[in-house]
């Protein structure tokens, strides 16, 4: 996914709103595989790699109340957001904990 927000207050806000809600996420949602923000060279842009067991475990995921206040405050704080799905035809991931860069 990817979010063009509108300001830097937007990004601010949208970065303090999914720091707050992935405590959560990492504890509670065994579904949500993988779910890392990256900053890229604009900075009002963020992109969100999200990966999950099911589609179950999509919809566990956005229900829950963090999240949900994110989605909620998309509009005012986005000029554009791109989703795109995608299914693994092969690759791997090394993923040391809390060490990627």
């Amino acid at each position: 996914m990817r979010f063009s927000l509108v300001s830097d207050a937007a990004a601010a806000e949208f970065d303090d709103l999914l720091s707050a809600a992935l405590p959560g996420v990492e504890a509670d949602e065994p579904g949500t595989l993988v779910y890392l923000v990256h900053r890229v060279a604009d900075p009002l842009e963020r992109v969100v790699t999200a990966v999950y067991a099911d589609a179950a475990a999509h919809e566990t995921h956005n229900a829950r109340p963090g999240m949900a206040a994110l989605l909620a405050r998309l509009p005012e704080l986005t000029s554009s957001v791109l989703v795109e799905e995608h299914s693994s035809v092969t690759g791997f991931a090394h993923l040391p904990a809390k060490e990627l860069v």
